[in-house]
């Protein structure tokens, strides 16, 4: 019985398979034809495609409603209106059995249908649809709109505003598009930097996982800009929590992705070598986090020249790696080079974190005169600058306030690490 069982699972699976394969091939011939305005003969085969797949004992599928809106144009084009009503009007059955889980493609096929409606002339069930239609529509850019505000938000580090809004976007654009689209992802992406740059961790694990889900799950043609970035949060995060394996293993995934899409020799690999170095270098792998850094600078000098700001940034991270593993003197080459580059362009976070590192660098050996003359240069150039309440504030503050109290100026130690709490409560809350 359970032998009968299996035969009968895979003579189903494989006629299934070549059912959906000769389906496609006749849709494609059809559509082909369309492109060389042989409407005749198109619609021959696109009704030999319907017929065939009316024949078959198979689940709804996506090559079914395909058929039907091939044949639905060819009517149109034939002047059959009311063929191509009717038609429309079946393949929106079909959608919505087949678009339960996603909206956003049944409403492509409503906005079909109206069309249809409306070039045929035909005004019963047109309100109705109209109304379907326009609703979610109205919807979207809703969303859409809450998407932007809470962009700004976010750029001004207003976490709980931004927050309240991409919540209320959400649940709109999951129901049009679910999870595994890039209408979707960006909310979600952005939600999970709204929790990692306030403490939540958990939460942000939950959204970038559910980023990197969204994005293995789409179709491989669909841009996959913010792939990786969610892959080394989410190992960032990983390595917080102890969970090496799993951190290294999403690291691999994104050096490979970088490899596969970009090259080996691309700045975009380089710019995971950074990160990926930063990894080796907090797990203990010294030579590993060098080399890696030492390749980024290579390929970052070849492909945008010394005086690019990404070079300087790259200088800044191998500069910063020797600071940390203690090899201060050829710590200060790099950062020095760095801050040379970055001091040419106008004000920007990686320049006052190179003044930072370097000042750092010089409390470190001793040189305390030059360290406090880079961070007191440090704040005068951000003085009103946007920068003056945000991450790159707070770390100044920090690393100044550590400075004043390795000299035992306790006041102005106080001074600074206090202006650092403030920035951190404005940000996260108190």
């Amino acid at each position: 019985m359970r032998l009968s069982f299996l035969l009968f699972l895979i003579i189903f699976l494989i006629t299934e398979r070549s059912y959906s394969q000769s389906l496609q091939d006749m849709n494609k011939d059809a559509v082909e034809l369309v492109l060389k305005s042989d409407y005749k003969n198109a619609y021959l085969l696109a009704k030999k495609a319907y017929e065939f797949s009316e024949k078959q004992s198979v689940p709804v599928n996506a090559e079914q409603l395909t058929t039907l809106n091939n044949l639905a144009f060819i009517f149109d084009k034939l002047g059959k209106k009311a063929d191509c009503v009717s038609t429309y009007e079946k393949a929106l059955d079909l959608a919505a059995k087949l678009y339960q889980k996603d909206y956003y493609l049944y409403l492509q096929q409503v906005y079909l249908l109206i069309n249809a409606f409306q070039q045929a002339g035909k005004t019963d069930n047109l309100s109705s649809l109209l109304s379907i239609y326009n609703n979610a529509m109205t919807e979207i850019q809703k969303a859409v709109t809450w998407n932007n505000q809470a962009g700004d938000f976010m750029e001004k580090e207003e976490y709980v505003n931004a927050e309240t809004l991409l919540l209320r976007a959400l649940p709109i654009l999951q129901k049009c598009y679910g999870d595994n689209h890039p209408n979707s992802i960006p909310t979600l992406l952005q939600l999970a930097h709204i929790y990692n740059n306030t403490g939540r961790y958990q939460e942000a694990a939950l959204y970038f996982s559910r980023v990197i889900h969204g994005y293995e799950n789409m179709e491989p043609s669909i841009d996959r800009t913010y792939y990786t970035a969610a892959l080394e949060y989410l190992a960032i995060l990983y390595t917080q929590g102890g969970r090496i394996g799993e951190a290294e293993m999403l690291y691999k995934k994104s050096l490979e992705f970088k490899e596969n899409e970009y090259g080996i020799e691309s700045v975009e690999y380089a710019v995971s070598l950074h990160t990926v170095a930063g990894f080796k270098r907090k797990i203990g792998f010294y030579d590993e986090a060098e080399k890696m850094l030492i390749k980024a600078l290579s390929i970052i000098k070849t492909q945008k020249g010394k005086l690019d700001q990404l070079y300087a940034t790259s200088l800044s991270y191998l500069g910063e790696f020797y600071a940390q593993t203690g090899e201060l003197g050829k710590a200060e080459p790099y950062l020095r080079e760095a801050l040379d580059i970055m001091s040419a362009e106008p004000l920007k976070e990686e320049q006052i974190a190179a003044i930072n590192n370097l000042a750092n660098l010089y409390a470190a050996i001793g040189q305390f005169s030059k360290a406090e003359k880079l961070y007191n240069g440090a704040f005068q150039l951000l003085g009103s600058d946007s920068l003056s309440s945000g991450k790159t504030m707070y770390k100044l503050l920090a690393d100044a306030g550590r400075f004043h109290v390795g000299i035992n100026d306790y006041d102005m130690a106080a001074k600074f690490m206090e202006r650092a709490l403030l920035i951190m409560k404005s940000s996260i809350g108190s």
